[in-house]
């Protein structure tokens, strides 16, 4: 095995690792009744993975990953690294997908059967009215007491923000 390949075999077992020790923390994760995804204590310690190692470690992947990629390109080039690079890359588009919330959920991970919190939450980032004002959804809390919109309107320049009940008459602009 060439240099360049041994180097090319260090950056995919770095990726390796950190692929799955991402798979190890999506196991540990679980949806409370209200549709919040939070990481499950129970789980962690059944599956013995410390978050705050685990964090830790991944940092040190990073900068090892970092690391090995620069010494690639000093010896052999920027175009020779590149081409490591999308090698790695490759490999890892062969490793099986996490759970992704960019991309929707795993079919493992269980959701809310309350609608009304699923509505709340597309309702982020956009404008409703709110009586004669017109304001924009930052955020949703969901209590035991119900479902609530944290909107901020601009009031003569200045930021208010509002906290109020989901349930309460708003219509979508």
């Amino acid at each position: 095995m060439s240099h360049a390949e041994n180097e090319l075999s260090e950056l995919k077992s770095i990726f390796k690792d950190s692929h799955e020790a991402c798979e190890a923390y999506y196991t540990c994760l679980s949806i409370n009744e209200f549709g919040s995804t939070y990481l499950d204590p129970a789980k962690c310690k059944a599956k013995n993975f410390d978050p705050k190692k685990a964090a830790k470690e991944e940092e040190e992947r990073i900068l090892l990953f970092t690391e090995k990629f620069d010494k690639i390109k000093e010896e052999k080039g920027a175009r020779f690294a590149l081409e490591e690079l999308k090698a790695t890359l490759d490999y890892s588009n062969t490793l099986p997908k996490p759970y992704n919330y960019l991309h929707g959920p795993d079919p493992e991970i269980p959701h809310s059967d309350n609608p009304s919190v699923d509505k709340a939450i597309q309702l982020i980032g956009h404008k409703i009215k709110l009586y004669n004002d017109d304001v924009e959804v930052i955020a949703v809390k969901i209590t035991k007491n119900g479902i609530f919109l944290n909107v901020k309107k601009n009031v003569e320049g200045e930021l208010i923000h509002h906290e109020i009940g989901y349930e309460n008459d708003i219509v979508p602009l």
